[in-house]
């Protein structure tokens, strides 16, 4: 509205026109959360009218501009913005009206698999999360406190025993990426291949890959790395993997169609001297957020325990859920350390123990602290500044 009297509102755009910019504007959090809310007691009158009286007077912060929904009779906002005009799914999201909830459940594929997984024996909502109480972060450290900080990290690594050692070697040479390209199977660019290749060394320098009869892949994506494992292994009959999301190309189509073979090229018959056998395994897949599910109670909970890049938190959700179950042994490959969470830490006590030892204070405050170097010791793109921070290169 353009009317200097009118009230304003911190979620529409700016009344003077020349005061209007291409960057994004803060929106207050109470705000932004009222005026996105489905189902709330907001009265229509908070929202100021669209310039266009045909069309809905809801204003997206996020998209800087009016909803272009048709407004319902005798108000100014659409059926989805209306308050108390409807129930939001709680699988999909989607605002349905009172009176239609059950045709919308007999439409809704999203809340057809919801109600699936949760008749599952193996599915207990956020049984692997965290349980403590959550802490505050702390203000921003001065710069003797961060030099502290920094001395700690330091000290505490140069005491640990972390020999870093790539074993993929030897399965390369033995043949691994020929008799994979001969089967097919989309391992990724070239680091992945590295990276899958050593995985399975280090099960077999510990003797834990070819005792495992079954193998459990958490944060499976494609499930290329229980693909290999599973295929390498000589007693593997059972692979089960598990992930909350869809994804392409995945591992089942080489597994379920193991005679694949590639027709063009000396990549036919490549890696024929390699041990790699995928008609034995018997696949399935599990659907679900890893902290929703209790891994006892999965067929292949027992056996071997692989995850590749479970990113932050992840990867610490991944270790409670073994707690309880006697697995026959794990190995993670952790990914993105800069957005672990401080409340879902595993080895928290230890790591604030060591700190204690050294004089300095871990909190939440300190540990953001941390995760922003990890941030920046793994990117390229970022170089520090005569600030003392990291600016864009």
């Amino acid at each position: 509205p353009t009317d200097s009297g009118t009230k304003s509102f911190p979620h529409c755009p700016p009344t003077d026109p020349t005061a209007a910019t291409n960057k994004k504007r803060k929106v207050d959090k109470d705000s932004s959360s009222a005026a996105t809310g489905f189902g709330g007691s907001s009265p229509a009158s908070k929202y100021p009218p669209n310039p266009d009286s045909t069309r809905c007077s809801y204003y997206h912060p996020s998209k800087s501009r009016y909803c272009k929904g048709r407004p319902l009779p005798s108000t100014l906002l659409c059926g989805n913005h209306t308050p108390n005009g409807g129930i939001p799914c709680p699988a999909c999201g989607t605002t349905v009206k009172e009176g239609k909830w059950k045709r919308h459940e007999n439409r809704c594929n999203a809340l057809k698999l919801r109600r699936q997984r949760e008749a599952e024996p193996w599915y207990s909502e956020g049984l692997n999360l965290p349980k403590g109480e959550g802490e505050e972060p702390g203000a921003p450290r001065a710069a003797e406190e961060l030099l502290g900080l920094a001395k700690a990290v330091m000290h505490i690594h140069s005491t640990l025993s972390l020999p870093l050692s790539d074993l993929s070697g030897p399965e390369l040479s033995a043949g691994f990426l020929p008799k994979m390209r001969s089967l097919m199977v989309p391992l990724g660019t070239e680091k992945h291949v590295v990276q899958l290749s050593s995985l399975l060394a280090n099960l077999s320098s510990r003797g834990m890959l070819h005792r495992a009869g079954k193998v459990l892949e958490l944060g499976a994506g494609r499930g290329m790395l229980g693909l290999v494992v599973a295929g390498r292994s000589k007693s593997c009959k059972e692979l089960e993997l598990v992930d909350r999301a869809s994804s392409r190309r995945l591992a089942e189509t080489r597994i379920r169609n193991p005679d694949t073979r590639r027709e063009r090229g000396s990549e036919a018959d490549g890696g024929e001297g390699y041990d790699f056998d995928l008609k034995k395994v018997d696949v399935k897949r599990v659907k679900c957020d890893i902290k929703d599910v209790d891994v006892s109670k999965l067929s292949c909970g027992s056996g071997l325990v692989v995850a590749k890049h479970l990113c932050g938190m992840g990867t610490d959700i991944a270790l409670r859920s073994l707690r309880r179950t006697k697995s026959g042994g794990f190995v993670m490959a952790t990914c993105c350390h800069g957005v672990c969470d401080w409340d879902a830490l595993v080895g928290r006590d230890w790591l604030v123990k060591r700190f204690e030892e050294r004089g300095v204070k871990l909190g939440k405050g300190e540990f953001e602290v941390l995760k922003r170097w990890c941030g920046a010791t793994t990117s390229d793109d970022y170089v520090p500044d005569k600030k003392g921070g990291t600016r864009k290169r």
